[in-house]
């Protein structure tokens, strides 16, 4: 699976800086911000949360005809505060609504 990931928030790292993604989403490959030709090749969108700056991802899905999912903070966040630069020690995706 090739999957498309979009930055979550404005001045933060973003979704790709995310520890072991591509293992996590089983994916053969993380493309940021992809070209429209490399969209033909996706299988996945994903984005931060169901928040307004998503829109992006989504938007992009669609278009595309790719499916999106949600990745969140797990129940089980970190041992520290994510903006200390603190990993998630879990993580959900959710393709229906987080």
């Amino acid at each position: 699976m090739r999957i498309a990931t979009f930055p979550c928030v404005p001045f933060a790292s973003g979704i790709s800086d995310i520890p072991h993604l591509k293992v996590f989403l089983d994916a053969d490959d993380v493309i940021v911000s992809p070209t429209p030709r490399q969209s033909a090749d996706l299988d996945l969108v994903v984005g931060w949360g169901r928040k307004q700056n998503t829109a992006r991802a989504i938007q992009f899905s669609k278009h595309h005809g790719i499916s999106y999912a949600s990745l969140e903070d797990g129940f089980l966040r970190s041992v520290g505060l994510g903006r200390s630069g603190k990993h998630s020690i879990s993580l959900v995706v959710d393709k229906t609504g987080i």
